[in-house]
């Protein structure tokens, strides 16, 4: 019986391989690309949300090893370009957004205009929050960032990710009940 238990699971393991090796190969990314130097840090990035035509891009550093020019904890970072054919420029911290708290993942609406991301600044319902700011034109900085309110619970609320029709409104939690569930 112990014999036939491993023989099916190493079948398992290797039609398992096998799958993701096929889906890998269907899904062509094309040629990966580092963003360079200015963008890949000696720190850490994370958290990235690229707008949706390609000339934004938000990201956050680290907890463990903060980029020059934040203000705190982890920061969001933002980085433009003006056609998908050209490098994005410098890395700009999006201080209208940042605390000396920890701010991090943002997510962006289709046109660009409002942002949503977690922080554990005060003014929130629990560990950490989702909050919101927007921003009337593309060209402009965010508005003043608020709570998104009743939705964030007593626990840790974080990485939000909204739908593409702006309708739905994703993000982990870790409220009773499960950890690090969606």
């Amino acid at each position: 019986m112990e014999r036939r238990r491993i023989i099916t699971s190493a079948v398992v393991i290797i039609l398992l391989i096998s799958a993701g090796q096929n889906i890998q190969a269907e899904v062509g990314f094309g040629t990966l690309k580092n963003l360079g130097p200015e963008i890949n840090s000696a720190q850490d990035e994370y958290a990235v949300e690229v707008s949706d035509d390609g000339l934004c891009l938000l990201y956050s550093d680290s907890p463990f090893a903060w980029r020059p020019g934040g203000k705190g904890n982890i920061d969001i970072w933002m980085v433009t370009r003006t056609t998908t054919d050209q490098p994005f420029g410098p890395p700009i911290n999006v201080s209208e957004l940042n605390t000396s708290y920890h701010d991090f993942s943002p997510t962006l609406s289709v046109d660009g205009l409002t942002v949503f991301f977690s922080s554990n600044r005060p003014g929130g319902r629990g560990d950490m929050d989702l909050w919101m700011a927007r921003r009337p034109t593309k060209d402009e900085t965010f508005g003043q960032p608020v709570n998104i309110g009743s939705v964030n619970g007593g626990a840790g609320d974080f990485c939000p990710c909204l739908s593409a029709d702006g309708l739905s409104l994703y993000f982990n939690s870790s409220r009773w009940g499960g950890v690090w569930q969606l």
